[in-house]
């Protein structure tokens, strides 16, 4: 039998050629959403609110350790990483049906993901982003509403909350 060193099983070119692809997608990992109801109540008891026109984002920029209610440690935070974690919030009173909320979140998550590079250089922040009154009236007019105008209010937050952290 020979020893084939240099030749390249097609399924490992395959996969290569994937992960490659893969880390030059623009994803939206687990790490960076934020989950659990106490991780939103502390970002949102500090949080500074910055608003366009349909958009609400609740900004924390937080870099000291807080305690565990469970067990009252202190301890970091697993908020309080080295990159950008966001959360989406639509309002059960403002939007009663189901379906209408998870398909402005949707819309929402897409926005955020296909334009968080704009946010990529700030470090330990929380974003949490919802609608404010005009733009739960606006999904109301039409709830039909498509991506591109929801990635237009994206990037006037981007520039409102860099001016924010930079002035900081």
């Amino acid at each position: 039998m020979k020893n084939i060193k240099n030749h390249k099983d097609p399924a490992n070119i395959i996969k290569d050629s994937v992960k490659k692809e893969r880390d030059t997608r623009l994803t939206l990992g687990k790490d960076e959403i934020i989950r659990g109801f106490n991780s939103y109540s502390e970002i949102l008891k500090n949080a500074k609110v910055i608003e366009t026109d349909l958009l609400r984002i609740f900004v924390n920029k937080e870099e000291k350790p807080y305690t565990d209610s469970e067990s009252g440690n202190l301890s970091e935070s697993p908020l309080l990483t080295n990159n950008v974690k966001v959360g989406f919030i639509v309002a059960r009173k403002k939007v009663k049906k189901a379906v209408q909320r998870n398909r402005i979140k949707r819309l929402l998550r897409e926005s955020y993901r296909i334009n968080k590079n704009m946010f990529g250089t700030l470090q330990n922040l929380n974003l949490i982003f919802s609608l404010n009154d005009s733009g739960y009236m606006h999904f109301k007019k039409m709830p039909d509403e498509k991506l591109y105008f929801i990635e237009a209010e994206m990037k006037k937050a981007s520039e409102i909350i860099q001016k924010y952290i930079h002035r900081k």
